[in-house]
């Protein structure tokens, strides 16, 4: 019996538990034998400040609860280790720019490992765990990402099934997207997003800079020789950058509505140091299409979607040209010879037993093609959480 009104209800997977919070700032952990009777009962009084009876939790790793009852500071309770410990929003920054606010709401992503806070100040506040361990075992592990404003308190914040988090106030609901910045180097230029919709181009021996603004958020962009792309799920821009006086100037611009990029490279083929042709690499549902720099032409390389999955990575030194599927297959071209022949049968990046090592984010090759280096998101086996839901590095 729980004399209390119930506030939190939860399944602890890795235990087998029921984890449940009442009113009374009481967390009470129990399991069910085989007759569906009470077993292994514990109870625990926990520090809530002074209105217990706003207490919101969220999980956030393996047994570890995060809480606030609009507090300025977030609890971390470890249910397997029965330590805690907290996070103070005085200590966010420098500034000390929370001075006096207190969490309105918690939200936990478990594949970002990123826990976000919105504030009465009308603050969003973020921390990635930084433990590989897979549970943040102290404040130590959380790194602060930073912090959005809002115009009025923030009174719910919850990540949506990809990465964009809502924002709940009372006069308007917001979603903040994550915007990520790519960069390429190709002696003697570097090419670095400065903006969702911005490309800075800086030339290492002259110390010249060009800003370039395709007209379009970028997912992506590539370096080749004098040449850059840029691309969109809907638009590619393809610039030549002149040599002598580093200026920047459009060569083509390509629309793929009807064949939205997934991912994209540029290709430029060499002998002896002269250009003998330039590509573009589209990668768009179950095929890479070869494109000169106007998007004609077009080659084919075909993937078996029900085996191989579809291309979504690509990356391309010299002639070899690199690729990632959604079902973890990694292919590799030489685009000297028939694109047709692949160096090696496609190999998949999971054990001897097909047990997947994780999601590859970012792939690059060496120029003989003979390396290859990934980004992977290595999914954590389940753990705390309704629904055992994962975390990931």
């Amino acid at each position: 019996k729980i004399a209390s009104p119930l506030l939190k209800l939860e399944y602890f997977h890795q235990k087998d538990q029921v984890v449940a919070v009442t009113r009374a700032a009481i967390l009470i952990q129990f399991s069910l034998d085989v007759e569906g009777k009470v077993v292994n009962e514990t109870k625990q009084k926990l520090a809530c400040g002074p209105s217990p009876e706003k207490f919101q939790g969220v999980w956030v790793g393996h047994g570890l609860l995060a809480s606030s009852s609009q507090e300025s500071i977030i609890h971390f309770w470890n249910l397997v280790d029965d330590e805690s410990y907290i996070i103070s929003l005085h200590s966010v920054d420098e500034q000390n720019s929370l001075s006096g606010d207190k969490v309105m709401s918690l939200d936990f992503n478990p594949r970002k490992r990123v826990l976000a806070a919105g504030t009465r100040g009308g603050k969003v506040v973020q921390w990635r765990c930084s433990t590989l361990s897979g549970t943040a075992r102290s404040e130590n592990n959380w790194q602060v990402l930073g912090i959005s404003s809002t115009d009025c308190a923030v009174s719910k914040v919850a990540y949506g099934p990809g990465e964009g988090l809502l924002l709940k106030t009372e006069r308007s609901n917001t979603i903040i997207s994550e915007a990520q910045l790519n960069s390429a180097v190709q002696p003697p230029y570097i090419a670095v997003q400065t903006a969702p919709a911005q490309v800075l181009v800086y030339h290492v021996d002259k110390g010249t800079r060009h800003m370039v603004s395709p007209g379009f958020r970028v997912r992506g962009l590539s370096l080749g020789r004098n040449f850059m792309m840029v691309w969109s799920q809907k638009q590619i821009k393809v610039y030549e950058l002149e040599e002598h006086t580093s200026a920047v100037s459009e060569v083509s611009s390509i629309n793929r509505e009807d064949a939205p990029v997934t991912s994209a490279a540029l290709v430029i083929l060499e002998v002896d140091k002269q250009i003998i042709d330039k590509m573009l690499a589209i990668a768009s549902g179950a095929k890479i299409e070869l494109l000169n720099i106007q998007g004609k032409g077009a080659r084919h390389i075909t993937f078996l979607e029900d085996i191989d999955g579809c291309p979504i990575c690509l990356d391309v030194r010299g002639a070899w040209l690199a690729a990632v599927t959604n079902k973890r297959a990694i292919k590799i071209w030489n685009l000297a010879k028939n694109p047709d022949q692949k160096v090696k049968q496609a190999c998949k990046f999971e054990t001897k037993d097909k047990v997947p090592l994780g999601e590859i984010r970012s792939i690059r090759i060496n120029r003989d093609g003979t390396k290859l280096a990934l980004v992977v998101d290595q999914r954590l086996s389940s753990g705390g959480g309704s629904g055992g839901s994962s975390s990931s590095n």
